[in-house]
């Protein structure tokens, strides 16, 4: 595993201290309280989520499970404290998201590739409570640097819808700037599209859910048009 940070089983390494809150890196999460606590900070995100955005933005508890027991993931955990408030999880093992084309990556740097410098940022999560107080940044910060030393890169897939666009990702590159003093860049390579087509003159079923799509377009104007 392409690592600079040497976990133990269920033990954290400190990363990241700032007052009262720190960060820990770790890896295989059998511990079965430690995964309770995890999956029950992303489960109440998925409550606000999975009514959103169409497409589905977590895993299932089993996946989950499958991903921070295994030893080709980093979870980054966030306390304040030593309460839980927040975490990613993230891997170089491209076959744990297989939502990604491993050929797309193997064609067009098959270099990274062999390496296994490639990382894929499997979720970010900040308990619902602890939101829009600055965890996010801090925790990004944190992921991001690892995910971008020694010449590794971060894949970092999102939800406009919950994201509101990629400026998020400007204004915590420039944080990260700030932070590290080091030269964050990104591109967005690709977007996916979900759009509902209808026929007007005969109209759906469901009239609500094509008025709810109507009216909270996110490019384009409203009513179809």
């Amino acid at each position: 595993m392409d690592s600079q940070i040497v976990t133990e089983t269920n033990k954290g390494k400190v990363i990241m201290r700032d007052n009262n809150v720190r960060i820990e890196v770790v890896s295989q999460i059998t511990d079965p309280k430690f995964q309770e606590e995890l999956w029950a900070i992303l489960e109440k995100a998925k409550t606000f989520t999975d009514l959103v955005s169409p497409w589905r933005q977590n895993l299932n508890q089993e996946e989950f499970l499958v991903r921070i027991v295994h030893p080709d993931v980093l979870v980054f955990v966030m306390y304040e404290d030593d309460e839980i408030i927040g975490f990613t999880y993230n891997t170089n093992n491209l076959d744990l998201a297989p939502w990604l084309n491993h050929k797309f990556f193997q064609h067009n740097c098959p270099t990274l590739f062999e390496q296994q410098k490639i990382w894929c940022n499997i979720g970010i999560v900040i308990r619902l409570d602890k939101q829009d107080k600055g965890f996010l940044k801090k925790l990004i910060v944190e992921t991001w640097d690892f995910g971008t030393s020694d010449g590794r890169i971060m894949i970092v897939d999102f939800s406009w819808r919950i994201f509101g666009g990629a400026s998020w990702i400007d204004h915590t590159l420039k944080y990260s700037k700030g932070q590290k003093q080091k030269d964050y860049r990104y591109t967005i390579y690709e977007r996916q599209q979900f759009s509902v087509c209808w026929n007007q003159d005969e109209g759906p079923d469901d009239k609500e859910l094509v008025a709810f799509m109507m009216e909270n377009p996110i490019f384009g104007k409203k009513n179809g048009n």
